[in-house]
């Protein structure tokens, strides 16, 4: 092979093992060489959410919807006749105009259970003299900002009278995500060889993870530098899940 023409990236010693094991996914390599974050950026914690005004014509639809859902229900492979046409369209137009401040008020009242989840977490480690500084954040995503409380196997639980189900906040990992678009950036920037680009890519140049994996077992060091500057992980999130009655 040809020399490499730059090292792109130190490698953790745990990833070239499992490339040497030879028993891998390039899936599993993309998750050892790009390992989470250490010590990541804190962001602030978001605003309060805004309230959601209904305009009048959302006012009117949601007054038509319960006159118009459901009117119609095609019950034979054929063609609509203009009525049905006319009744379809009417009840997509209310529901579509309808929907607009719901899904708005769905994520406001999303909103508002993260914050408390985060006063309720602030106020019990009052309660019990302690701070929350070590309690991680959520780095990305709607829920930026807030604390992460759940983890990978216990969801953070908000309980509602009456209600048999909680809110949940549940933990999302972040994935390593690997960018075939950067291999030709590496190449054209020479910091690959085209030997190297080659050897990763098909014959129409589309990344080829069992090309991938071909390389990493006959090159395991240059292999997963290559995969290191390519793939970058995504922040840990979470799932807010509302209860059911």
């Amino acid at each position: 092979m040809t020399a490499p023409t730059a090292t792109l990236a130190t490698v953790p010693d745990a990833a070239l093992q499992l490339a040497k094991g030879g028993n891998f996914s390039v899936a599993d390599l993309a998750d050892a060489v790009v390992p989470p974050e250490a010590d990541p950026k804190v962001p602030d914690f978001p605003a309060l959410p805004k309230p959601v005004q209904l305009t009048d014509k959302a006012r009117t639809a949601l007054g038509q919807i319960s006159k118009l859902f459901g009117g119609f229900q095609l019950t034979e492979r054929r063609p609509l006749t203009d009525k049905e046409l006319v009744q379809l369209t009417d009840e997509a137009s209310v529901i579509t105009e309808a929907a607009k401040p719901l899904a708005a008020r769905i994520e406001v009242i999303a909103e508002m259970l993260r914050v408390h989840m985060d006063a309720q977490t602030e106020q019990s480690a009052g309660r019990l003299g302690r701070v929350v500084r070590s309690v991680p954040r959520i780095l990305s995503g709607k829920a930026k900002g807030h604390y992460l409380l759940a983890g990978a196997a216990s969801p953070y639980k908000v309980s509602v009278p009456g209600y048999e189900q909680c809110w949940e906040q549940r933990y999302v990992s972040g994935s390593a995500v690997t960018d075939p678009a950067k291999l030709l950036e590496l190449y054209e920037a020479e910091e690959i060889t085209r030997e190297e680009y080659l050897a990763l890519t098909r014959e129409q140049r589309v990344y080829d993870e069992d090309k991938v994996a071909a390389f990493v077992r006959k090159h395991p060091a240059r292999g997963l530098e290559i995969l290191a500057a390519i793939t970058t992980r995504k922040d840990p999130g979470a799932q807010l899940v509302s209860p059911k009655k």
